[in-house]
């Protein structure tokens, strides 16, 4: 029945929705006003996922609804420590937060629908590291993993100890951070000298 029902949404909307979340301001550009989407959303067509955010019922969205949400919002921003450890896939630990960062000067994000926290980097800090990932169709922008690494161990105080050394033996063992990208990144945040024993001794 949910399947006749969106059969009455434009074909150009639906060709677009069956990829994934949409932005309100892509259906209008499609011609779809928003009192449309607003009405779709009331009949069971459409499901609102937060604010100018919109998908189709029963499409997946693999559990990353806040990722996509903040990448839509917020697209200058970067995800960052906890958060950018989960897309890596070197944590085994869900966190309720969503961390980003920010450039300094930049205006901190606003109606989201979760728990964000905000870091502001400057200058190379912001700048370097950034990898681009697609999901579900969405450019979402999160620091390497050697990045990563190095600034939770700037974060050290606001994350945990505990948190960056398994971040860096994670990183490690897995291959998906290279020894000399970590360096790089540790001199770069100004963490070398805490960073470093802890990398010899998991080296050997």
């Amino acid at each position: 029945m949910l399947m006749i029902r969106n059969t009455l949404l434009p074909q150009s909307l639906r060709k677009k929705a069956v990829k994934g979340p949409f932005r309100a301001s892509e259906a209008e550009a499609l011609g779809v006003s928003r009192t449309a989407l607003v009405r779709w959303v009331e009949q069971g067509m459409l499901l609102r996922i937060s604010r100018g955010l919109y998908s189709l019922p029963g499409v997946p969205i693999s559990g990353k609804e806040s990722f996509l949400e903040v990448a839509i919002k917020a697209p200058k921003a970067v995800f960052c420590l906890l958060t950018a450890l989960e897309v890596h896939g070197v944590s085994t630990q869900l966190h309720p937060s969503i961390w980003i960062a920010i450039e300094q000067g930049d205006w901190k994000p606003r109606g989201m629908s979760m728990d964000l926290r905000v870091v502001r980097f400057s200058g190379k800090a912001f700048r370097e590291g950034i990898e681009i990932q697609p999901v579900n169709g969405i450019t979402v922008r999160v620091y390497s993993l050697a990045k990563t690494i190095a600034d939770c161990f700037r974060y050290r105080n606001k994350i945990g100890m505990e948190v960056a050394v398994e971040a860096l033996k994670e990183g490690l063992r897995s291959k998906k951070a290279a020894p000399t990208d970590i360096r790089r990144f540790a001199e770069l945040r100004g963490v070398s000298k805490v960073l470093g024993p802890y990398l010899e001794a998991f080296l050997g």
